[in-house]
């Protein structure tokens, strides 16, 4: 079965159904990002399909939150006629 680089496939290592793309090192062997980033050829793949890394996260302004709390709370009471 001809597949497209990235999409939902069963992994060719460990046969989970997730996203997959095709292996850098051997071509038509598609893999999951566990099995990449747990690949004992890893040190030697110039281009990893799979990369680890993380976003950093943004705290929201609580003054925003605060205010959609209580447009939530308007609308809940305004629908139950309170």
């Amino acid at each position: 079965m001809e597949r497209k680089n990235l999409g939902w496939y069963k992994c060719d290592i460990c046969g989970r159904t997730t996203v997959v793309a095709e292996c850098s090192l051997r071509p038509g062997f598609y893999v999951c990002p566990y099995c990449c980033l747990a690949c004992r050829l890893r040190r030697e793949c110039e281009k990893p399909v799979w990369m680890p890394g993380a976003k950093p996260w943004k705290a929201k302004d609580k003054s925003i939150e605060e205010e959609e709390k209580q447009v939530f709370i308007r609308r809940r009471l305004y629908r139950t006629g309170r």
